[in-house]
């Protein structure tokens, strides 16, 4: 008679692969929004919110979560993020002042406790600081318009290692058709005439947004679905293995 013995790894691995797949499997999308100045709801960044949850939500599947704050929360929105332990896709979006908030949550926050963040949206961000897309954000994606108001803030223009977009160049309109105040939401700013007037159609950034938002989730969730195949396979060749050994033992 032969006989077996067990690996140890296989063990583990038997354990990791058939408890971590259906985990992997139903990773989740989070998405933190930052409102700017004095802004309330409804105020772009909820909008954005709302129709990223249309596009994403009540797949039960590929969980999405997503919450809105003041830029002044960004503690608030760590505890957020830091709630969930199913994250695969992380989105962090902020207008004006928000857009800033953003930036600091990621390095005050989210570096230190060595959470990566896979898109960082900039609407006319506002602060110090914020002209540089920090290491550990996979993507950048900078809005910014050209103020023509004397009150009017202005924007950083290009943060470096974002993809940076001015949009009124974008729209092919003139700097004074898109202010500052309406950059985050300028379809909603607007009528359909006013449009159709200046653009020749409705543009809408938020379009835009989800179509990457899109992209970036689904190669991820396509890629931990491939791990979690490859996982529950091993796992199951493992547990496979020991039931022989087991049974070579019996028989012994």
């Amino acid at each position: 008679m032969w006989s077996l013995s067990i690996p140890l790894w296989l063990v583990l691995l038997a354990i990791v692969g058939v408890t971590t797949a259906p985990k992997i499997a139903e990773a989740r999308t989070v998405t933190v929004l930052f409102r700017g100045f004095l802004a309330s709801p409804p105020a772009g960044m909820d909008r954005l919110a709302d129709t990223l949850e249309a596009n994403f939500g009540g797949n039960p599947t590929q969980p999405f979560s997503s919450q809105v704050f003041a830029y002044t929360q960004q503690q608030q929105a760590f505890d957020f993020i830091d709630s969930f332990d199913d994250i695969d896709c992380l989105i962090l979006a902020g207008h004006s002042f928000g857009g800033n908030s953003a930036i600091v949550l990621v390095t005050d926050y989210l570096d230190p406790a060595g959470i990566t963040v896979d898109l960082l949206i900039l609407f006319d961000s506002v602060g110090a600081n914020d002209d540089v897309l920090p290491s550990s954000v996979i993507e950048g994606i900078n809005y910014h318009q050209i103020s023509t108001g004397l009150f009017e803030p202005q924007g950083v223009a290009s943060v470096a290692g974002s993809s940076n977009y001015q949009v009124e160049a974008l729209y092919g309109v003139g700097n004074a058709d898109i202010t500052h105040t309406e950059i985050d939401c300028p379809l909603f700013e607007r009528s359909e005439v006013d449009y159709l007037a200046l653009f020749g159609s409705q543009p809408d950034l938020f379009a835009r947004i989800v179509e990457r938002v899109f992209e970036i989730c689904a190669v991820a969730v396509s890629s931990l679905r491939w791990l979690a195949s490859v996982a529950l396979v091993m796992g199951l060749v493992a547990t496979a293995y020991r039931s022989l050994v087991l049974a070579q033992r019996i028989r012994q």
